[in-house]
């Protein structure tokens, strides 16, 4: 395998949980202007958010997961310095966000 790309895993991971976290995202604004009655239709849109965060959840546990067991190429060749460390900070930063969003 090739050590200078993400394996096939990383990839399926990052692509799955940014088009869902993202749809997410959507769903729950979008569920903000849902009227109160009937409250079956409010009720049923809140639930399915509630279950596709809860499948998230578990996917965002299997790539941290997979993340700390797996190594990660190194940087781009020719990358400065600061800009390396940006990126790490920022690879922390969507990680937390991933991790307390949901439960906040």
């Amino acid at each position: 395998m090739n050590d200078e790309r993400y394996n096939r895993v990383m990839v399926l991971l990052h692509w799955a949980l940014a088009l869902g976290l993202i749809a997410q995202l959507g769903l729950g604004l979008w569920m903000e202007e849902i009227p109160k009655d009937p409250p079956g239709v409010r009720a049923y849109w809140f639930n399915l958010h509630k279950s596709i965060g809860i499948v998230l959840g578990f996917l965002v546990l299997w790539r941290l997961g997979w993340r700390v067991t797996h190594s990660v190429p190194p940087h781009m060749p020719n990358t400065p310095d600061w800009q390396a460390k940006v990126a790490k900070l920022n690879h922390a930063f969507m990680y937390a966000v991933m991790v307390l969003l949901p439960v906040s």
